[in-house]
């Protein structure tokens, strides 16, 4: 399920923009402490190689917190296990592939021995796609398919949280006192 609607501006914005809707501001917003998270003990070599980059990318905006770790973690995880499934898919299709190579031979050695006036079309002969294609028309295909196609949605949404598809990244905002890689523009004007 989707987001629905925009979300709600936060109080500091509402303030600055001089509350138009006259709505009372809300008092109760978390204000947790900004920083860059250490890294969970636990994690796969694939998630700490996708934990460091996203730290380094998003350590330089200023949207981390502290309390992010678990939550980065988990996503970092998802991209990694997403990773190794399409890899795998990968190496079963280039092994069907390889499989009906053999075949192939075997049909076309069947195609010439045919006598002139009985031989077969050569599209009944060459089999239709390739190796991916024969995967996912088989059951375990579509089923793992699937489960990518499901684990690609869970971090599209765990992307989201964090500002880091295009969409959502106008949604964030952002404090850039990290890494101090502030626009050359903005320094200029502070």
């Amino acid at each position: 399920m989707g987001v629905r609607g925009f979300p709600p501006k936060p109080t500091a914005i509402r303030k600055l923009e001089g509350i138009p809707g006259h709505r009372p501001l809300a008092m109760n917003e978390p204000n947790y402490l900004s920083g860059i998270p250490d890294r969970p003990s636990g994690m796969t070599a694939a998630g700490r190689k996708i934990w460091d980059a996203y730290i380094s990318e998003m350590a330089h905006a200023g949207v981390l917190r502290l309390v992010d770790g678990s939550a980065l973690a988990r996503l970092c995880e998802n991209s990694a296990e997403l990773n190794h499934l399409k890899q795998g898919m990968r190496t079963m299709a280039r092994q069907i592939e390889l499989k009906a190579r053999g075949e192939l031979k075997e049909r076309l050695k069947a195609y010439r021995s045919h006598p002139a006036g009985k031989k077969p079309t050569l599209a009944q002969i060459l089999p239709a796609g390739n190796g991916l294609t024969a995967f996912l028309m088989k059951p375990e295909g579509r089923r793992l398919r699937n489960t990518i196609g499901d684990l690609e949605a869970l971090i599209n949404v765990q992307q989201r949280e964090f500002g880091l598809t295009p969409s959502s990244s106008t949604r964030v905002q952002t404090t850039g006192s990290f890494g101090g890689a502030a626009d050359p523009l903005d320094r200029a004007i502070a």
